[in-house]
């Protein structure tokens, strides 16, 4: 089976992570900051970043220390990772999914007649590596006294065509490392901010609300959310290949699209505005469920869309959660699959997998 993601580990990231173990100094510590530092630099940010355990609990830390209030509303994507929603519910809001345009961008239309006077923030999402209308968002948040929260889980290392990298926009950008993503250090995640009180308060509380390691005072009530070392020695390491990384998977990117460009059954998900890092490469097709079984049964992974939020099993018969129309949140949907896409295909993978979409007939 040709998986249909998965991470490129290589000796470095190896070596690096037993340097980790053998200094027994393996909980969050000198690595976590160089990860930090690292991020910093590759995003263009004015400040450190705060290292997370993951974005989920990013997320929800970033909703807790803007101030939130129990029951008040966060828009959201009508189509995203359920973990955009959960982390808005475990914070005590309640998400406000809306629809999406043909980009995967929050509609700028549904969002402004979403915004009422219980309305916290707008969190967007960098969906499967592409950047997002966060600009157009900054303006109506800016407008209304709203929180811009983006979730850039999908967007390491993602800019637009002006540079401004996702996360950086916002009043809080989080970023992902889950071992499927562009840069993978197992699990992890890093809030950016411009503000640096707010990035403080959000490492004080991912401490367990004590403004040092190592004592017994507490000055906040916090949590414990911190990363370890041994993910951030992975992430450290990851990022020293970041531009091998990345050149491999836009050679991937290209090669799909030089022999798919005849296919009548699908077309390439690409928006040239954008300097995307190609995490997936993916299809609109209308045989989508169809075509995910034909490559199945060729040995071939692929992928559907996340489901829009309203057809989540999870999410009947709740009041933790509201709906507004998702007509092209489920038109998207019905027609999105992604391919192979780990930055490990080798050139006779590619061809395999372009063969068996040239020759699929319904």
């Amino acid at each position: 089976m040709i998986n249909q993601i998965e991470p490129w580990i290589c000796k470095n990231e190896i070596e690096t992570v037993s340097e980790c173990i053998s200094s027994t100094f393996v909980t969050e510590g000198k690595y976590t900051k160089i990860f930090e530092e690292k991020i910093q630099n590759l995003h263009r940010c004015s400040f450190q970043p705060v290292a997370y355990c993951n974005a989920t609990a990013a997320i929800y830390a970033s909703l807790k220390v803007l101030g939130i209030k129990d029951n008040q509303e966060v828009i959201i994507p009508a189509l995203t990772f359920v973990a955009t929603a959960n982390a808005v519910i475990m914070a005590g809001g309640v998400p406000v999914c809306v629809d999406i345009d043909e980009f995967f961008n929050l509609d700028l239309k549904a969002v402004k007649e979403a915004i009422n006077s219980n309305t916290f923030a707008v969190m967007p999402v960098h969906l499967y590596g592409h950047f997002t209308n966060v600009e157009s968002l900054r303006t109506i948040c800016d407008d209304n006294k709203l929180m811009l929260i983006e979730d850039a889980s999908q967007g390491v290392g993602v800019s637009n065509s002006d540079g401004i990298f996702a996360g950086t926009v916002g009043d809080i950008g989080v970023l992902s490392f889950y071992g499927n993503k562009f840069i993978t250090s197992a699990q992890g995640g890093m809030i950016i901010s411009k503000d640096p009180l707010v990035l403080s308060k959000l490492r004080q509380f991912k401490n367990h609300g004590r403004i040092n390691k190592g004592t017994f005072w507490h000055e906040e009530i916090g949590l414990n959310f911190c990363t370890s070392d041994l993910n951030s020695s992975l992430g450290v390491a990851q990022l020293e290949r970041f531009e091998e990384i990345k050149a491999r998977k836009k050679t991937i990117f290209d090669t799909y699209k030089k022999y798919l460009s005849n296919n009548k059954f699908l077309k390439l998900d690409m928006l040239p505005h954008e300097h995307p890092c190609y995490w997936f490469v993916s299809v609109f097709t209308d045989a989508a469920d169809h075509l995910n079984e034909y490559l199945t049964n060729m040995g071939i992974q692929s992928r559907r869309a996340f489901p829009p939020l309203s057809m989540q099993p999870c999410y009947k018969d709740t009041n933790q959660i509201k709906f507004t129309t998702d007509i092209n949140a489920r038109a998207l949907y019905s027609r999105y699959l992604s391919l192979p896409s780990s930055a490990t295909l080798c050139d006779e993978d590619i061809l395999k997998i372009c063969n068996a979409l040239n020759q699929y007939e319904l």
